[in-house]
């Protein structure tokens, strides 16, 4: 095992991503970057009073180094000032080059990155041509997946093929030329491992954690602190929920078919469908007739204490013979709002590298209903209950079990922003230090 670094590092994030806009890696920059502030210690020393006024302007590119490490967080225009940098340590950097674009590859931020020690890649993005030692987290293998053909794209079939060609060399070199290689589950672990046994060495499971706050969940062997209370609320709109992207491999339209079958049992039950609008959203409502404008929803807040929110229609659509909601986006406070009074949260994924809203259901006390795979089982275990995501009247039937009789097993293990940090940063000391060639 590589000694830890004991000299502080400068670290640079790519955090053009950051941002609830980018869902998911969005998600886990903002939350893995809040947590390093927290677990990554300030200067020891007091800064004279020329230096508190020049840290109210920091400097586009460094640090202050002192305690802990230094670090550097390289943004879009975009989402530059939606990151406010909380400790000294860390300041912020722009780098407004789109992603996925021949401008993200001969246009990196390489020459603003030669002073630091490592770069931290949220995703397997990284410039050809970057050339200082890099960690990458790799979130899913659905680049390689047999779910990914031309209906994951609105582009042509020639343009679709080069790019895709274009990102599995992309791909390639994040996995080759990467010091070390963060995952969210297991089951991705040993996804990365069938296509590059080579790498096996590198390769090291950092589970995430819920982004929405609940009022916690139970874990085995510790349920005093985290305690379970699962609600059943069933307000004047008793709705069955899904969030998530509308992606081929989100099997959606399948969990529609198996709704209409769950609709004809339970009448009064809606289905409540949660995710920015885009092309894949868009593609979905076309199949269905649905009504311009949602009805509204009534909803007790995230907290107890808090009175009933009314969630007003119109910002997304609704399927009147079938009640199905189209959602659209909903903020985090909405969300929780969401997830709390829900009957059941439904997750019909082929794949996943981690599935954060059963957690997040979970969470807020509402029992979940998702695809039998290896992701969920390993995350969720018993916490859950099961179906078969290919078979309509299967999902269907184990959403109406799920309603009587929900999971009520805890989950396998504690899932914790700051362990996650805490674990990347130990990531970041050794990598330096490391070669896996």
């Amino acid at each position: 095992m590589p000694k830890k670094s004991v000299n502080p590092l400068h670290i640079a994030i790519d955090a053009r991503m950051y941002g609830t806009a980018q869902r998911g890696i969005g998600r886990y920059l903002m939350k893995l970057i809040e947590h390093l502030e927290k677990i990554d210690p300030p200067p020891q020393s007091s800064p004279t009073r020329g230096e508190e006024i020049a840290g109210n302007s920091p400097p586009l590119v460094g640090g202050v180094r002192g305690g802990g490490n230094c670090f550097t967080i390289f943004l879009r225009r975009a989402n530059f000032e939606e990151y406010i940098p909380r400790n000294p340590n860390f300041t912020k950097a722009l780098w407004d080059v789109p992603w996925y674009g021949w401008r993200e590859q001969m246009q990196n931020a390489g020459c603003r990155m030669q002073n630091v020690d490592l770069v931290h890649f949220p995703h397997w993005n990284v410039p050809l041509f970057f050339r200082r030692p890099f960690v990458v987290t790799i979130h899913d293998l659905e680049l390689f997946s047999s779910n990914r053909t031309r209906k994951n794209t609105t582009r042509g079939r020639a343009v679709y093929w080069l790019k895709h060609l274009a990102f599995r060399i992309v791909f390639r070199h994040a996995v080759l030329a990467s010091k070390a290689i963060i995952v969210p589950s297991n089951a991705v672990r040993e996804q990365l491992l069938d296509q590059y046994p080579q790498a096996r060495k590198k390769v090291q499971v950092i589970y995430e954690a819920p982004t929405i706050k609940g009022i916690g969940y139970r874990v085995k062997g510790i349920e005093k602190t985290y305690p379970v209370t699962i609600p059943y609320y069933l307000y004047p709109t008793p709705y069955i929920l899904y969030v998530g992207a509308a992606y081929p491999h989100k099997n959606l339209p399948r969990l529609l078919e198996a709704w209409s079958i769950v609709h004809a049992q339970l009448p009064d039950y809606k289905l409540v469908l949660v995710g920015r609008e885009d092309f894949f959203w868009k593609k979905l409502k076309q199949q269905r007739e649905h009504n311009p404008s949602q009805p509204p929803l009534t909803l007790r807040g995230g907290d107890d204490r808090n009175p009933p929110l009314k969630v007003r229609g119109g910002r997304g659509s609704y399927d009147q013979q079938n009640h199905v909601i189209f959602y659209g986006a909903a903020s985090d406070d909405e969300l929780a709002a969401l997830y709390k009074n829900a009957a059941l949260l439904v997750q019909p994924s082929l794949e996943e590298g981690f599935s954060l809203p059963p957690l997040e259901a979970l969470a807020h006390g509402t029992p979940a209903a998702v695809s039998d795979i290896p992701v969920h089982r390993e995350i969720l275990d018993k916490a859950a209950a099961y179906f078969n995501p290919l078979d309509p009247a299967a999902m269907a039937k184990n959403i109406t079990d799920a309603l009587q009789n929900p999971a009520a097993a805890p989950l396998p293990r504690a899932y914790s922003w700051k362990a996650n940090a805490e674990q990347t940063l130990a990531i970041y000391a050794t990598a330096i230090k490391t070669n896996y060639a």
